[in-house]
């Protein structure tokens, strides 16, 4: 066979890198743009590739209620090619999430989220899997009306904590009463789920800093931009040529062997026997062999992280309280009058606060 001339072979090579781009690109904006022609609720119209993303870079939530004005109550619109819905009533969220939940009721392919979870992570899961109706019956089971008493206690005393600490060292703005009360979440999720008590005193709990770090990482992943979320082919290459992938495997046996070392720290305490942590019942499935060592691990980690939205939903309820004086002083009023100023309430006390409930 002749040789190929050095120019030739440059000529060829620069046409064929050449190909590859403009086909890569063309792909691009085909999988960017292509939304608009499809059957979607209104919207407004975003650029190409980055569709509405410069639109909610400050105070989304003031754009999404003015396109709520302007489009209807449901929205349609892309973010560097991922397509979004926003519901802007409680009419229309409960008419498609609730009434209709058999056909809306998904959960999208978060690829990275994934693989940094190793497809373990159960709000990740289909609901349809026999791994998510596992999880989900042992969860019940967890709070079982048996276990009623120590879930409360674990809160009670987790409560109390917050409270000292919040009136020996009152927080001086708004970020450190986020701070005391995402702690005392993080605590009393560890004293429900792991049996794992925080010293009292102390301000930072190591394991719920650990863990705290691994939610970040995953839920970081959802809204950070990943090619691979655009292309999902790109999933399909090997990890010794796509280092993210190593990456995301990484982590994933890293987070592993930090959720694993805490059920294993559960099961070898004398308190395991009481069955009364959420995750002794993780423990039981495993030892009976229907449930791997991996999923139950991943299974109460799941339970703790969806326990951590409770400080947002305190914060919200502090500010409500603070803006509404009138409220608060007609809840304290009532707490007065049964409970009276010599101790604090009990849960034994709450069927006879109905005012206090309604605000709960």
């Amino acid at each position: 066979m002749p040789n190929v001339p050095e120019e030739i072979e440059g000529i060829s090579l620069g046409f064929s890198l050449s190909i590859g781009l403009v086909f890569v690109v063309a792909l691009f904006l085909f999988q960017t743009c292509r939304p608009h022609i499809r059957n979607f609720p209104p919207g407004p119209h975003g650029l190409p590739v980055l569709g509405n993303a410069l639109d909610l870079r400050k105070d989304p939530w003031l754009k999404l209620t003015s396109w709520k004005e302007t489009y209807g109550p449901i929205v349609y619109f892309h973010v560097l090619g991922r397509p979004v819905v926003v519901l802007n009533t409680l009419d229309v969220a409960v008419e498609l999430l609730d009434r209709r939940a058999v056909s809306t009721s998904a959960r999208p392919p978060w690829i990275i989220a994934n693989k940094l979870s190793g497809g373990q992570f159960l709000p990740f899961i289909d609901s349809q899997t026999h791994l998510w109706r596992r999880i989900r019956k042992i969860y019940h089971e967890g709070f079982r009306p048996a276990n009623r008493h120590y879930l409360e206690s674990a809160l009670y005393q987790e409560a109390s904590v917050f409270c000292a600490r919040a009136l020996t060292q009152p927080p001086t703005q708004g970020s450190d009463i986020y701070s005391y009360l995402q702690h005392y979440v993080s605590s009393a999720s560890l004293s429900m789920i792991y049996g794992h008590s925080s010293s009292v005193g102390v301000s930072i709990d190591p394991v719920s800093v650990t863990l705290d770090h691994s939610i970040r990482r995953i839920l970081n992943s959802l809204v950070d931009f990943h090619l691979v979320e655009i292309f999902p082919w790109l999933d399909c290459i090997p990890s010794r040529f796509a280092p993210w992938k190593r990456n995301a495997q990484q982590i994933f046996f890293s987070d592993s062997a930090i959720i694993r070392d805490l059920l294993e720290s559960r099961r070898s305490s004398k308190d395991n026997r009481r069955q009364d942590a959420i995750v002794d019942t993780m423990i039981t499935s495993i030892d009976k062999g229907t449930l791997s060592e991996t999923d139950g691990s991943w299974g109460a980690f799941a339970l703790y992280v969806g326990m951590q939205t409770a400080a947002g939903v305190l914060s919200w309820a502090l500010l409500a309280l603070i803006l509404h004086p009138d409220i608060q002083r007609r809840a304290h009023a009532e707490l007065h009058q049964v409970v009276g100023r010599e101790r604090p309430p009990t849960f034994d006390d709450f069927d006879d606060l109905p005012y206090i409930q309604a605000l709960v």
